[in-house]
């Protein structure tokens, strides 16, 4: 044909960018197919990363862009680069996490790319990360009133470290950032 874009040149000079081309031996018609994996993504390819590594952002076979990924081309001769996309729910391979959002203090960092400090994140089927503070750890995470290293309660830090329990007042340690709770007297 004299089609351009199908990896034979409209007047059949060259081979296009991104193709290979051999004779068909039943026809002696030129069968050109695009390489996925070689880095130059060819009018039939959704992205060409250079490789054929599922779960990297483009798709093995070079046919879709990954779940949880973006992809992009600086010029048309380079190799897509694919990066994941933070907070849009789905922990790509290269996040820590993904919350479903860009916000600090929440267990998951802005950028995605830490668990902080305080929390403990778990994915569902869907790899969207839940995030909850770890009470008893030691470190007061943003959502909790205390944590004094452990989850007894009537010691100054309520056992869900939710609250300062009547009588008490907490304080972090500078040296590790666990809640050092004294009862207060005189508080009546």
């Amino acid at each position: 044909n004299t089609t351009g874009g199908d990896g034979c040149a409209a007047d059949c000079s060259a081979v296009e960018f991104g193709y290979a081309c051999v004779e068909d031996p039943a026809n002696s018609a030129s069968v050109c197919t695009s390489t996925c994996g070689d880095g130059d993504r060819a009018s039939d390819e959704t992205c060409d990363d250079g490789n054929t590594t599922a779960g990297d952002g483009c798709s093995a076979d070079c046919s879709t862009i990954e779940q949880g990924y973006s992809c992009s081309e600086p010029n048309p001769e380079d190799a897509s680069v694919c990066t994941s996309t933070c907070g849009d729910g789905v922990r790509a391979s290269d996040e820590a996490c993904d919350d479903n959002n860009t916000n600090d203090n929440d267990g998951c960092a802005a950028d995605c790319s830490e668990v902080e400090l305080g929390y403990a994140c778990t994915e569902d089927t869907n790899g969207l990360s839940s995030c909850s503070s770890t009470c008893g750890d030691g470190v007061k995470a943003f959502d909790e009133a205390c944590d004094d290293s452990n989850t007894t309660g009537g010691d100054g830090c309520a056992a869900d470290c939710s609250a300062v329990e009547f009588g008490y007042a907490c304080v972090e340690d500078p040296a590790n950032s666990a809640s050092v709770c004294t009862s207060t007297c005189g508080d009546g």
